[in-house]
C-alpha cells in the first residue's frame, strides 16, 4: 500500500493493553476463574489463589473447564464469562474471565445479575 508515495506496511496481529502492559493476543493462553460463595470455600480448601490463573491453550465450554478443576456440577447454577451470565454450555477462549456462581443466590439479585431460568437449563437432563 502507497500513501503519498511511502510505502506502508499493514500490521495484522492484534495487541491489547492490559494494565499499561502491551500484549498481543494470541499470545494469551490463560483464563481468570473465580468461584463465589460456597465455591470460593472449595477454592480455598484447595489453596488455589482468587482469582486463579488456568493455563488454557484452546477454547472449550464452561462445564469442560468445571470437570477440569473438578468443581461439583451440582454447585453450579451458572456462569459469568466476561461478565456476562449464562449456561455452562457458553464457550470459553484464551484471555477470558470466569466466573462460576452457585445455586441460591437471593431473588432480587437473580434478575440484577442475569440469572434468572440460567439454572434451570440442566434441571431436566
Amino acid at each position: 500500500m502507497e500513501y503519498f508515495g511511502q510505502k506502508i506496511v499493514i500490521i495484522t496481529m492484534v495487541y491489547i493493553s492490559y494494565f499499561g502492559m502491551v500484549i498481543r493476543l494470541s499470545e494469551i493462553k490463560n483464563v481468570e476463574v473465580r468461584g463465589f460463595s460456597y465455591l470460593k470455600v472449595i477454592f480455598d480448601q484447595r489453596g488455589w489463589p482468587f482469582p486463579m490463573q488456568v493455563s488454557l491453550d484452546k477454547q472449550c465450554t464452561a462445564a469442560e473447564l468445571a470437570v477440569r478443576l473438578e468443581l461439583p456440577r451440582e454447585k453450579i447454577e451458572t456462569v459469568f464469562i466476561n461478565g456476562i451470565a449464562g449456561p455452562l454450555e457458553r464457550t470459553v477462549n484464551p484471555g477470558d474471565r470466569v466466573g462460576f456462581v452457585p445455586p441460591g443466590t437471593p431473588g432480587p439479585y437473580r434478575v440484577i445479575l442475569g440469572l434468572v431460568n440460567q439454572g434451570d437449563k440442566h434441571k431436566n437432563k
